[in-house]
């Protein structure tokens, strides 16, 4: 899934020393733990009503439109729970490859592919036929972005928030939503919710959606971090597509 090289090899040294800095701002905040802290949100996939719902017939054939046989990165896939829903939206929604993204730890670590497959079976959710390839990568989520070809896949990030990726590290923002516009493919998509930074995917050409279908809608509010500097930090749903 991913290249041994970095699509620019020129921008290998700059992503190098952004993850480096970032591992190093985080290292400054009391009692911060990546181990502990490196959370997924799974809230809005729990519901009928949220915008990627397993549970939701609406939400499966307003995605799929978009995912049937593509490759979905999942920035951040986390714990059980969490990669085991993204994977089961991912079958219903005819996805060819499903790619999970972690920096601090990933399934495979503990699981072959066989038991992540039955456990995520064990669910009821899909069907095993349905399951897309599965593979897990170990790896900070912007140098993996940058070893991935242009136009190649959709992305999904949740719950990527200011304690993930602190608001004073701008570089790696602006790197970061940089490498996500360049992967995307045209009429394919960047979606997640709690991820502020993704917001700044519309610098670099993608677009923000703000209606989906009839029976969807996209939950979202602007308040004040009380974890960095009181700025603005934008809560909910965002979904964002290559035209």
């Amino acid at each position: 899934m991913s290249r041994l090289l970095y699509k620019n090899i020129e921008d290998r040294a700059k992503i190098e020393e952004l993850i480096r800095l970032d591992d190093s701002i985080l290292g400054r905040y009391q009692g911060y733990s990546p181990k502990a802290d490196y959370t997924f949100l799974t809230a809005p996939m729990k519901h009928q009503s949220g915008f990627m719902s397993v549970h939701n017939p609406i939400s499966i054939e307003f995605y799929r439109k978009f995912l049937k046989d593509s490759t979905l990165l999942d920035l951040g896939c986390g714990s059980e729970e969490s990669y085991s829903l993204m994977i089961s939206f991912a079958a219903l929604c005819g996805v060819k490859k499903y790619g999970g993204i972690n920096k601090f730890d990933i399934p495979t670590n503990y699981y072959s592919i066989d038991q992540i497959k039955n456990i995520i079976l064990e669910k009821k959710l899909c069907n095993q036929d349905q399951l897309p390839e599965i593979q897990f990568a170990n790896e900070d989520m912007l140098k993996f972005l940058s070893k991935q070809e242009n136009n190649s896949a959709n992305i999904v990030m949740f719950g990527i928030d200011e304690i993930i990726i602190p608001f004073e590290f701008k570089e790696y923002h602006q790197e970061l939503a940089k490498q996500i516009a360049a992967v995307i493919p045209k009429r394919g998509f960047a979606a997640g919710s709690n991820t502020p930074h993704l917001q700044n995917v519309e610098k670099y050409g993608l677009t923000r959606m703000t209606e989906l279908t009839e029976g969807l809608r996209l939950r979202s509010r602007v308040i004040k971090s009380r974890t960095f500097n009181n700025q603005d930090r934008e809560i909910g749903d965002q979904i964002y597509t290559k035209t």
